[in-house]
């Protein structure tokens, strides 16, 4: 029974034996979750943008390079059409 009534006494707060840094910790700590939590929440979202632009610049510049490619096979198919040589026709 004494060990009950210790243990109850000890778990409250009366206005004697509060400390102020005690009694903010709890509200301390719930503050950095909260700025841990937003912080990871800024560093992922920055990451995501940044795998989303290099998705994006690299994905134009495989439609230039494939643009590039189909402009100069175009050009030499024409140009092989324009200057065949002339077939010799035997009599």
């Amino acid at each position: 029974m004494t060990f009950t009534n210790r243990f109850s006494t000890a778990m409250t707060a009366s206005a004697n034996d509060a400390e102020a840094p005690s009694a903010c910790a709890c509200f301390t700590s719930n503050y950095n979750a909260i700025a841990l939590i937003v912080d990871a929440v800024i560093a992922a979202s920055i990451i995501i943008a940044l795998i989303t632009i290099t998705l994006v610049v690299g994905l134009s510049v495989l439609l230039v390079v494939s643009l590039v490619l189909v402009v100069l096979l175009a050009v030499l198919l024409i140009m092989g059409k324009v200057n065949r040589r002339k077939r010799c026709r035997t009599a």
